[in-house]
This record gives structure tokens, C-alpha cells and sequence, in this order.
């Protein structure tokens, strides 16, 4: 708006000058750094109106509507620019088989309440996973995520998405392993007491000093963490317990969690490994030769596109298993690339059709549809 000054900076010093300039540029609203109406003003300007009139004042009320118009306009441009471009990000992540018409519009109404502030565009990356993962999962993320989400900033979500780095899958339950805080795996990526103490203040997990326990495992379990995955061996043929550390997702945690994309951790697969050999659980690991060190590049490029492959098919099958266990409860099911479910009463009765259908060598995302999962307890 040519010629239309936003804020009457007379009097002000110049750096008070200048922070007034940089927050009406950011956000386009008139206000006065200074006191609204000091008693003094209020004073004399009551007694401009009783010797000037009305005249006056109705020039001075329609210069205020003007730059009120001005200010809203420029918020509302801001917040309807944020929120299309949030439903931009979100769009490719839309699945084929999404229901977004079972969305409820208070749930709509309330996310884009919360969002439709936040420019930045990884915190836009973050709303618009939610966005995308409601739509494909109706009620994947309650009211109470999207307004906890809307308190986080960048920090925020950096410190719980380096948290979420250090989650495993442990009998097909997702499970953060924070099993000892003083240990440099976890402090060089910024996760201590401190940050620890910080993410439970968010509600996004518990901390104990006494550690967690994971139960009710069968005597052979699976863990994986991101592409590499391992057998747990316990004494018992059912009923055993694991040890998972001293932190535990809340039911927040774990939904903000679907959306991170969080990066393995060097060198912490390893760590947990060495660990679970102390317990008996897995046998030691083989040093690797040196001379199966070098890997062509063909044979790696093709490794990382078949892991990538697997931990889509993987996450696209955990947004189902709700739906699914309601329709085959206690079953075991898996997903090929081919959107092909197959389900069977035992792991091996679906190893067998795998087989017997060619898949059994290709990418297959497997679970157990539990009705009754077990619950992690102190």
C-alpha cells in the first residue's frame, strides 16, 4: 500500500524504530510499542474533541478502520497461504484406499484452527503427515495430538524426532529403547535427563527411574530396527519379560511418532544387540572379514531401493491393523507390494501359502492382528 504507513514511529528511539518496522513487516498489524493511553493523553485529547468537535475524531476513527482492514487482510492472506500450502504437502502422502469422507468436520476444524500459523516449512512437513494420515486412517490422531502438536515448536519437534530414532519393533510393538541415559549413544544426539525431563513435560513420554518391562513374549520374538532385524530367544515358551529402558511413549507420543520419519542411529543397533547377548537373548555377533567389506555399488543401490520398498509397505500396513484385527482378530496377516493380503490362523500356515504363491523371497510386511495387546507395565 503505497504511501500508507503502518506504524507512527515519531518519538520512538531508533531501535525501537526499527523493531517496530520488523514485526509490522512480518506481520502486518499497526500497534503502538507505547503505553495505549496514558491517563495524561487521554486527558488532552478529550479536551481536543470538546474544542474541535466531532470532525476530527470521525478522521481519525476512519484512518483506524483502514489500517484494521489492512491488518486483518494481510493475517488472513498469511494463515490461508499456510494452511493451502500444509494441504499441498499433504496430498501426495494420501493413500489410493483413503477414507477422508469418514473425517469428522470438528476434527478438520480444530486442526486447521491450530495450524493454519505455522510458515515454517519442515514444522509444515509435520501438520501435513497428520493431515495425510487422518485422511488415510480416520482417528489415527485425536484432538488432544493436534493440540499438543500446535505447542511444539522446531526445537521441539527436532528433540522428540531424535528421541524417536531410538525406537525398535519388539514382537510387533513399538518400543523406545532408553536403557541407559548416561551412555554416549543417547547424549550425542542430544538425549539426557534433561531433554528427557523436557519431552515428559510435553506429554509426549514417561520416564521412570525403575525400568519398563515389555510383556507377555512368546519364547521366539522379532526385533527390528529399520532395516535390520533380528530373533529374540527367551527361556520361557511364553509369558517372558523384556526390559525396554526407562522411557515409554505416551499414546500422543506414539501418534506424533507415525509422522516423524526418523533416521537410524549409528551404531545403536549395535549397542542394543550387545546388550541383549549379555542377556542370553541373542548369540554373540561375527566379526565381519575385511574382505566382504566393499560392496559394488549396483548390489547397494538395489539393497537401499529394496528397504525402502519394505518400510512403506511396513508403515502402510500398520495404518490397517486396526481395521483389520477387527475383521481377523488373532490372525496373522501379511501384505505384499501387490496390495495382496493373506491371512492365516499361525505363522507358519502363512509362511506355507507365502511359499506356495512365490512370494516368500520378495518384500512381505507380516503381523499378528492381536485383540488383546499386551500392555507395557512397571
Amino acid at each position: 500500500m503505497p504511501g500508507f504507513s503502518l506504524v507512527n514511529a515519531s518519538g520512538l528511539s531508533k531501535p525501537a524504530d526499527t523493531l517496530v518496522t520488523k514485526i509490522s513487516n512480518a506481520i502486518g498489524r499497526h500497534f503502538d510499542p507505547r503505553q495505549t493511553v496514558r491517563m495524561a493523553e487521554a486527558e488532552a485529547r478529550a479536551d481536543r474533541i470538546r474544542r474541535v468537535g466531532a470532525v476530527e475524531t470521525d478522521i481519525e476513527i476512519a484512518e483506524l478502520r483502514e489500517r484494521a482492514a489492512y491488518r486483518f487482510a494481510n493475517e488472513e492472506m498469511t494463515k490461508q497461504l499456510n494452511m493451502e500450502s500444509i494441504i499441498v504437502k499433504a496430498l501426495p502422502r494420501v493413500d489410493d484406499n483413503a477414507n477422508p469422507g469418514a473425517m469428522e468436520n470438528d476434527w478438520i476444524m480444530n486442526f486447521f484452527d491450530k495450524c493454519r500459523m505455522v510458515s515454517d516449512d519442515d514444522m509444515q512437513q509435520i501438520w501435513a503427515g497428520i493431515l495425510a494420515g487422518e485422511a488415510n486412517n480416520p482417528g489415527s490422531f485425536s484432538r488432544k495430538a493436534v493440540n499438543l502438536m500446535s505447542d511444539l515448536d522446531k526445537r521441539d519437534a527436532q528433540l522428540f524426532t531424535n528421541l524417536c530414532r531410538f525406537v525398535w519393533s519388539i514382537d510387533s510393538r513399538t518400543e523406545l529403547l532408553v536403557l541407559e541415559l548416561r551412555h554416549d549413544v543417547y547424549g550425542r544426539h542430544g538425549i539426557n535427563f534433561d531433554s528427557i525431563s523436557y519431552l515428559e513435560s510435553l506429554g509426549l513420554v514417561h520416564y521412570e527411574i525403575m525400568p519398563f518391562n515389555l510383556t507377555r513374549i512368546p519364547k521366539r520374538a522379532s526385533a527390528v530396527y529399520h532395516d535390520m532385524s533380528i530373533t529374540l530367544t527367551f527361556p520361557k515358551d511364553a509369558m517372558n519379560d523384556l526390559c525396554v529402558g526407562h522411557a515409554l511413549l505416551t499414546t500422543t507420543g506414539y501418534q506424533l511418532f507415525e509422522i516423524c520419519r526418523p533416521e537410524p542411529v549409528e551404531g545403536f543397533f549395535e549397542y542394543v544387540y550387545d546388550r541383549w547377548v549379555g542377556e542370553g537373548l541373542v548369540p554373540p555377533r561375527e566379526p565381519v572379514p575385511a574382505e566382504t567389506a566393499s560392496v559394488n555399488d549396483d548390489d547397494t543401490q538395489a539393497k537401499i531401493e529394496d528397504m525402502l520398498e519394505y518400510r512403506q509397505l511396513a508403515s502402510h500396513l500398520r495404518r490397517r491393523v486396526a481395521s483389520l484385527t477387527e475383521q481377523y482378530p488373532d490372525q496373522w496377516v501379511a501384505l505384499t507390494p501387490g496390495d495382496e493380503l493373506f491371512i492365516a490362523n499361525t505363522m507358519e500356515e502363512l509362511l506355507a501359502v507365502l511359499d506356495e504363491k512365490g512370494l516368500r523371497d520378495g518384500n512381505v510386511a507380516i503381523e499378528f492382528l492381536d485383540s488383546n495387546p499386551a500392555q507395557l507395565i512397571l
